[in-house]
């Protein structure tokens, strides 16, 4: 029997020093080369992506965006989307509303997960929720982010003279399924994401979803979600009221983005890398 070729899948743009076979490489997002990013990482991606046999682009987008900006043959690039981890699935399984999981000594909120900097466009969300008031009414919680609130963001925050509402988490993905699946809205704010694994995660967990119209978002949340223009405030605000106001369209989207959550899968994934590895041998 023939031995099988090695084949090498680099999971961030490193390539082996001696080829002994196909070089594959994973692809997330094009976040330095769009947004000023480091020289060093966009230097050994252009490398990697030289060198690479086969390309697995976490969206189409992301795809896309390699294909514009490297010049790269859209043969080569496969697309595998995430999956979604199991203990946001089985958020599936519970049969109350989200409202009577709350706890009664507890306000309803708004949830935003990750980094707060950069292209992540986190000031959006804020400045809406003070200058339309909604602190009057929800709690604004974020998970995780290495920072703490800009001095400018803390001031505008102290200035609304009310009980804390905004309130950092970090915790781990039980705790987190829990979040998404108590609160009103999950918000996503980003200029630019070669995924989006939590708008995925909240979906799952039935937690309605708005998100920026950029990038790949409107490929992952389709009409599942409600989308904005992630530079124009009002747009934002008003996404947020429909949301808000509208408890039909709100049980509808987590409804939707329950079953949408169902098509990412990590199996449907590994299943696109086979086929990419089909491909090479």
């Amino acid at each position: 029997n023939a031995i099988p070729e090695i084949v090498y899948h680099s999971t961030y743009y490193r390539i082996p020093k001696r080829k002994k076979g196909p070089i594959v490489i994973h692809a997330y997002d094009m976040i330095h080369e769009l947004y000023n990013g480091d020289n060093k990482t966009i230097k050994k991606k252009k490398t990697a992506f030289e060198a690479a046999d086969l390309i697995i682009a976490i969206s189409q987008s992301t795809k896309d965006d390699i294909c514009h900006l490297y010049g790269i043959d859209p043969s080569i690039i496969v697309v595998a989307y995430p999956g979604v981890s199991d203990v946001f699935r089985r958020r599936h399984s519970y049969t109350v509303s989200r409202s009577e999981e709350r706890s009664d000594d507890s306000r309803p909120f708004f949830l935003y997960v990750g980094h707060r900097d950069w292209y992540k466009n986190f000031d959006i969300l804020l400045n809406v929720f003070i200058e339309r008031r909604y602190y009057q009414d929800f709690d604004l919680i974020l998970v995780g982010g290495t920072k703490n609130l800009s001095a400018k963001q803390q001031e505008a925050v102290n200035g609304t003279g009310t009980r804390q509402w905004l309130k950092q988490k970090y915790c781990d993905d039980m705790e987190l399924a829990n979040l998404y699946a108590n609160a009103t809205v999950f918000i996503c704010t980003s200029l630019y994401e070669g995924f989006g694994i939590p708008l995925i995660e909240a979906m799952a967990c039935g937690c309605p979803v708005i998100g920026p119209n950029t990038s790949s978002i409107p490929e992952v949340i389709g009409d599942t979600g409600l989308l904005f223009d992630p530079k124009d405030p009002s747009d934002l605000a008003k996404q947020i009221e429909r949301v808000v106001n509208d408890g039909s369209l709100s049980n509808a989207l987590s409804e939707k983005g329950r079953l949408r959550s169902e098509k990412f899968t990590w199996q449907a994934m590994a299943d696109s890398i086979h086929q990419g590895y089909l491909k090479l041998i």
